[in-house]
């Protein structure tokens, strides 16, 4: 405990005495020593966009989520943000220096050509951040010639899992670490335990179609497979688990036919070529249609399979990136694009690639997407359309055990 506060300092000579110092110089000398990460504080003060930069960030308690920074006296931006009953933590990366630089600037428009958007509490998110949290203010109190500001967190994330930019000895610069490892991904968590709870459902499915299933998720921009069956003495024609491909139109039906606005803005936005407002409307119907029925399918000789090859092809390696990006945009850049399912006609006979059905448990708190693989064999209408019943009480079955272990 502290019982006592001095206002003269000492420091080292090399041996056991000890001189006293000016606080200004040597203490920023010697602190210096010391890296930080950089962050930008934003906050919106009655319609005025605010935003300073800290190195003074830090976690301060997870139960509850607090989280601190210290404001300067004599800085007038935080004498205006402290205002605020709100405020966001942008974390910048190792590519981010010259938005220090913007923000540093007195008398400048600091958000002037920097892309944002809103959190929760209406704060900016700076684009390209490792990580933003999102606070209401908790506290200020004076400590020193400072004020620590404490936020209770109400939300946050990563946007972009670059190393972070380090300030050291009056220097910009990066973390280079020597080993990485993995975070667990909350989404990938929670769709695994999902799976996981499923697992009979799926053997089950399986073994009475007689076909390989798999199930997918949506984790991060990419649709990775979390599980496969396939019933014994028959070929594999799935892709392994682990595998992954990026989420772009028109993969993924499954997983984004019960997406947010923001989530099918994102969707669109991947698209290997622009969209029209034509291709657009198709697949919101289509998305539409598969809330609806509750299963859709593919045939083999569709634009969605060809766009699905060069993706595999990419994933891969067989193929150079930039060839299969030029052969994406051919194909959804061609007034002729045709991803929609073909319609069942009675008695007609078609090549399946695959039957889908997503997986929702209420509140959309985990999406996985159901597939089984036909491998490009012929079934007749009936054939498919059974099971696409099928499927979809199999994923029925999943979401309520999902539910259940939700309560």
């Amino acid at each position: 405990m502290i019982t006592e506060q001095r206002s003269e300092m000492s420091v080292g000579t090399g041996g056991n005495e000890t001189a006293p110092v000016d606080p200004g110089s040597y203490y920023r000398q010697v602190i210096g020593h010391y890296p930080t990460g950089v962050s930008i504080i934003t906050a919106d003060v009655d319609g005025d966009l605010l935003g300073m930069v800290v190195g003074s960030f830090s976690s301060v308690s997870v139960d509850p989520p607090l989280v601190s920074f210290f404001g300067d006296d004599r800085s007038q931006t935080f004498a205006t943000l402290s205002r605020s009953a709100s405020f966001c933590v942008n974390v910048l990366s190792r590519t981010q220096e010259p938005l220090v630089r913007q923000f540093v600037k007195s008398g400048a428009d600091r958000f002037a050509d920097v892309e944002w958007r809103r959190a929760a509490s209406g704060s900016p998110i700076l684009d390209g951040v490792v990580a933003w949290i999102d606070c209401d203010i908790e506290s200020i109190s004076r400590i020193g010639d400072h004020q620590m500001v404490v936020g209770r967190v109400r939300e946050l994330g990563t946007d972009d899992p670059a190393p972070p930019l380090i300030f050291h000895r009056r220097g910009y610069g990066e973390f280079n670490p020597r080993a990485l490892y993995s975070w667990p991904d909350r989404d990938l968590l929670d769709a695994l335990k999902l799976v996981d709870l499923s697992h009979d459902v799926i053997t089950d499915l399986t073994a009475e179609l007689g076909l390989e299933c798999t199930v997918t998720a949506a984790i991060g921009d990419a649709s990775v497979v979390l599980a496969r069956v396939a019933p014994q003495s028959t070929e594999l024609v799935g892709s392994p688990v682990g595998y992954r491909i990026p989420l772009v139109p028109p993969i993924g039906p499954a997983l984004m036919a019960w997406a947010t606005e923001s989530e099918l803005a994102a969707w669109f936005a991947r698209s290997p070529a622009p969209l029209t407002d034509e291709v657009r409307q198709g697949y919101l119907a289509m998305l539409g249609r598969l809330r609806e029925d509750g299963w859709t399918w593919f045939t083999k000789d569709t634009d969605f399979m060809r766009i699905q090859d060069l993706l595999d092809s990419a994933a891969n390696e067989a193929m150079p990136g930039e060839e299969v990006l030029r052969g994406a945009q051919g194909i959804v850049g061609d007034p002729e694009f045709n991803f929609m399912p073909i319609p069942l006609q009675p008695g007609g006979r078609y090549e399946v690639y695959s039957v889908v059905a997503p997986v929702v448990l209420p509140g959309r708190d985990t999406v996985i997407g159901m597939n089984v693989l036909g491998g490009g064999a012929e079934f007749t209408a009936e054939e498919i359309a059974h099971i696409g019943e099928r499927l979809r009480a199999a994923a029925d079955a999943a979401a309520r055990r999902g539910t259940t272990s939700h309560t």
